[in-house]
């Protein structure tokens, strides 16, 4: 029960002020909400109650005396103080939920094919479902791209219409079975190529594999020519074909198509039609050809110019926004990476923002040779996830590593252990990568040894013990650092 209150408080932080506005005029509707309680307690959660959802006794201590003006004998509510708390939240997240079905409805229409369209039909009022038929089909043909979801709503809009003509008995001399199947042919044949596109990126980023007893008879379906002359399944077949020939050929294919048509193509399609583009630079990139940087870096800078980088929500995933700026440091172009992380920062998730603007910060100086500067921004990054956190670890270590001092530092030497302590105490790392982040850090203590003189460890010990890592992290940047150190 403590864990779904939780959730819910999580969800009321979700919203911004005017949907806390909204939720509140929602509980003033009788018809939606009759309990007084709701709108002091929606007041006193946002103001006391933290993101992560914290509801210890003391929080719900504070929230019932000010919501229920009563007092509490004890440290902690009673079970049947606390049982009544538990109640409110639990209506207070039904109503939160009820609201976001709502705004959803008021976005889209495809609530009126569900829910209005039948209840119009079952009274009988034809002349107004006629009139809302007329808007539809007028709106669907002005389309010059239809997507898998105009298909849908259509398709739902068609089976509405065919129910309309057996009501009026009117099946003897008009039907729409034609529309009925090339909209419900165009959602399912939209729907099962996108499906097939993520199948096959699971399939190289997680080593999986799938059967679709399917595929022939889609294969079969896909060779008429009302569907392959269709902008959005020539993308879906050509983005498919890259995903399993890997070819530059077929890479130069997708690019040059959304290129051509950027300004019919709907944008959430040319977004993951470009990542598509990224995830081949990714592969090319880890198979030994670091031209593809270039490649990627190209496609960033497209999704930029043409805004295609934020999310449906308005918001930038973290992990896209750092591969961004990597990619851009790898091609030197420092000032577009500053750019780009003063602008999309505003964009990231509030809690976490700080953390990625300097952990970008960091990487920016750090690929510019400033490791004082790159340290001081990469020590701001908090713990707020795992990955990001100990990249920001390793990042300082190599910082450490490459300040230049005349001496030897113990100090250097002590922040690479409590590194490897830190690593191999996180319980939620595999034991593969601890055993790689421990790895990284030994070799790294005998490159930094070697360097300074200090033992009689040499370079032919780092390489043999390097040779014998099964699992290991940034193995690339520690051979350039052996040759740094076999050239002087």
């Amino acid at each position: 029960m403590e864990k779904s209150t939780s959730d819910g408080i999580k969800l009321l932080h979700s919203f911004s002020n005017k949907e806390i506005k909204h939720l509140k005029e929602l509980a003033s509707c009788r018809f939606f909400n009759s309990d007084k309680s709701i709108i002091p307690l929606i007041d006193i959660l946002k103001k006391q109650v933290g993101q992560k959802g914290e509801f210890n006794a003391v929080i719900q201590k504070l929230v019932y005396k000010q919501v229920f003006s009563d007092a509490v004998a004890t440290n902690q509510l009673s079970v049947k103080q606390r049982n009544l708390l538990f109640s409110k939240l639990s209506l207070l997240t039904r109503l939160a939920e009820q609201l976001l079905v709502l705004q959803k409805m008021r976005k889209e229409n495809t609530y009126k094919t569900e829910y209005l369209y039948p209840e119009l039909l079952e009274r009988k009022q034809y002349r107004l479902y006629e009139k809302h038929i007329r808007k539809d089909k007028q709106k669907f043909q002005e389309q010059t791209i239809k997507t898998v979801d105009d298909y849908e709503q259509y398709h739902s809009t068609e089976q509405s219409i065919f129910e309309y003509l057996y009501l009026k008995e009117e099946w003897a001399t008009e039907d729409n079975l034609n529309e009925l199947v090339c909209n419900l042919d165009m959602s399912y044949l939209l729907k099962r190529l996108s499906l097939q596109l993520t199948a096959l990126t699971l399939q190289r980023s997680h080593k999986r594999t799938y059967d679709f007893p399917s595929q022939k008879a889609l294969s079969l379906l896909l060779d008429f020519p009302t569907y392959t002359d269709h902008l959005l399944i020539e993308l879906y077949l050509t983005a498919i074909r890259l995903m399993e020939a890997r070819t530059d050929k077929a890479y130069r294919h997708l690019l040059a198509l959304l290129e051509a048509n950027k300004t019919s193509v709907p944008r959430q399609y040319l977004i993951d039609f470009y990542k598509v583009g990224i995830s081949h630079c990714v592969h090319v990139i880890r198979s030994g050809d670091l031209t593809y940087n270039k490649n990627m870096f190209h496609i960033y800078q497209i999704m930029h110019r043409e805004n295609l980088i934020l999310e449906k929500s308005n918001t930038i995933s973290q992990f896209f926004f750092k591969n961004m700026i990597v990619i851009a440091c790898r091609m030197e172009a420092y000032n577009w990476a500053l750019e780009v992380n003063e602008y999309y920062q505003q964009y990231v998730q509030k809690p976490i923002r700080n953390s990625i603007y300097h952990f970008n910060l960091g990487v920016i100086a750090f690929h510019q040779k400033d490791f004082d500067t790159a340290h001081s921004q990469l020590v701001q990054v908090e713990k707020f996830d795992l990955t990001f956190y100990t990249n920001a670890r390793v990042l300082m270590l190599k910082c450490l590593y490459e300040k230049k001092g005349t001496d030897y530092s113990e100090h250097t030497m002590t922040a690479l252990r409590s590194a490897e302590k830190y690593f191999k105490e996180q319980s939620q790392l595999a034991s593969a990568r601890k055993t790689s982040y421990k790895n990284y850090i030994q070799i790294l203590r005998m490159l930094y040894r070697i360097r300074y003189r200090v033992g009689k460890m040499t370079i032919e010990d780092v390489k043999a013990k390097l040779a014998g890592q099964k699992v290991f992290a940034d193995k690339k940047w520690l051979l350039e650092k052996i040759a740094e150190l076999e050239k002087k």
